[in-house]
């Protein structure tokens, strides 16, 4: 497991689906598989945009999709949509 999720609670991953020194997908695998992770809304970041893309993101675990380059209302509409409610300010 990434080694700063050991020491910090994360209410909310963003997480580049196209990460050159890690397979993105395995990770994600990873974070699903663990107790203390399995339940934390895990975002893809990447620059694939077309539909099948983000349907196979979706498909393998992600909980929604943000497509790069993005705006600030884009990154603040999927942290909203997805971040539990207990943790907004």
């Amino acid at each position: 497991m990434i080694p700063f999720l050991q020491q910090y609670e994360a209410d909310l991953i963003l997480l580049d689906a196209l990460l050159t020194d890690i397979d993105s997908q395995a990770l994600l695998e990873s974070l699903r598989r663990n107790v203390a992770t399995q339940d934390i809304p895990i975002v893809a970041v990447t620059a694939l945009a077309n539909m099948s893309d983000r349907e196979r993101l979706l498909s393998v675990g992600f909980n929604d999709y943000l497509s790069k380059p993005y705006q600030l209302d884009d990154l603040r509409r999927v942290i909203l949509k997805n971040l539990p409610k207990s943790s907004l300010p």
